[in-house]
């Protein structure tokens, strides 16, 4: 049985993408075959990687976007490749490519079941730019047979805009903690390009660098911090980066904020596995794969308690939790927990064992495997 496999080239660096490769390289592709197929925007970066040993003998394949405007030929070529492999289904995993599905009927155009999976939506929090494509994407998954999320709060989030005949499917998110090895090999080269004075403490985070991730609240509660020496390292890059930096370069700042601009993502986890806290300040989320990522490698957790990541940190035993938005909450525990090595330890140590046991890539791609077989009726 195949499935076509939708994502679009947004970012060179992107979550989504990465969910999704580390989902398909524990799929019995002798069972489900995914087909990959990137909707293409030319000149744009690529999130769509896919470039594990294990994915390199599926079929690839390419459709030019060019707009919604002009989205005839994509449509066409769309419905070609369903029937070109056989495809039992459509899958599809962000806005451009959820929008593609729609305009090409869905299911009645398509002549296959449309599944589009949901990573979350940023809501209010969002510039106008995102909350406008929001809002098209909660009008194209309306078209879907199913939507797939991967946290309990984006469920509840897609539910209130779905007919209440469509399924919504929790796939819980996971990482792969071969990149996490990777990544924590290298830490003491990443350290050092950090260049940080003796005996600082470095606390950081890694997302895009939007309002709702919530970086400038992380460098803000670090200029709070009463503990001497504290530096926040800024991973990610985006509309914020200007003003982070800018920030940076204050003399307020003093040196002690540190944005660190983009970078491949394996580049980016060997500076996370260097941080001695890892703070993750956002305002809203779902389950975010970045703090999936800094448990797989065994960090202490700080974080804002927002979506699914109490749930994630075993209600607070795995990691702290301050109410969101809370600057000083946020860096009164940041003091506590640099004062207290012993604890940092005894948080890691369970933060990795959580994610060990709970977010398995090889849990999500069996899961994806079996739902696959249901809706298709367990036919190839």
């Amino acid at each position: 049985m195949k499935v076509l496999v939708l994502k679009a080239n947004y970012f060179p660096v992107c979550g989504a993408g990465r969910l999704l490769e580390t989902m398909l390289q524990h799929v019995d592709t002798s069972v489900v075959e995914p087909v990959l197929v990137e909707v293409r925007t030319e000149g744009a970066p690529s999130s769509c990687h896919f470039d594990a040993a294990s994915l390199q003998h599926l079929p690839h394949e390419s459709i030019p976007w060019r707009g919604a405007r002009r989205a005839g030929p994509s449509i066409a070529m769309l419905k070609q490749l369903a029937h070109k492999h056989g495809a039992a289904g459509v899958y599809a995993h962000d806005m451009r490519c959820d929008l593609l599905c729609r305009l090409a009927g869905a299911r009645r155009g398509l002549g296959v079941p449309f599944v589009a999976h949901v990573h979350g939506w940023v809501g209010s929090d969002g510039d106008l730019r995102l909350r406008l494509f929001e809002f098209i994407d909660r009008l194209c998954v309306r078209a879907a047979d199913e939507v797939w999320v991967g946290s309990r709060r984006a469920e509840r989030d897609v539910r209130r805009m779905l007919p209440r005949s469509t399924p919504v499917r929790v796939l819980e998110n996971a990482v792969d903690p071969s990149l996490a090895l990777a990544a924590a090999v290298r830490k003491g080269d990443a350290r050092k390009q950090l260049n940080l004075p003796q005996g600082a403490f470095a606390v950081g985070m890694h997302a895009r660098l939007h309002h709702a991730k919530g970086h400038a609240l992380l460098a803000e509660a670090v200029l709070r911090c009463r503990t001497k020496n504290v530096h926040a390292v800024l991973l990610g890059y985006g509309d914020e980066e200007a003003r982070l930096r800018e920030l940076a370069a204050s003399p307020r700042a003093n040196g002690r904020i540190h944005v660190i601009g983009k970078q491949a993502p394996i580049d980016t986890l060997a500076f996370v596995a260097a941080l001695d806290l890892y703070a993750y300040a956002s305002l809203r989320e779902s389950l975010p794969l970045a703090l999936l990522e800094a448990m797989t490698l065994g960090l202490p957790i700080l974080s804002a308690d927002v979506g699914d990541i109490r749930s994630a940190l075993d209600d607070g035993q795995s990691g702290v939790l301050v109410p969101p938005g809370d600057i000083d909450a946020l860096a009164n525990a940041i003091d506590t927990l640099a004062a207290d090595p012993a604890r940092r330890v005894a948080l890691a140590q369970r933060s990795k064992a959580t994610a060990a046991a709970r977010f398995s890539p090889q849990r999500l791609g069996q899961q994806m495997q079996s739902e696959w077989l249901r809706i298709a009726g367990g036919t190839r």
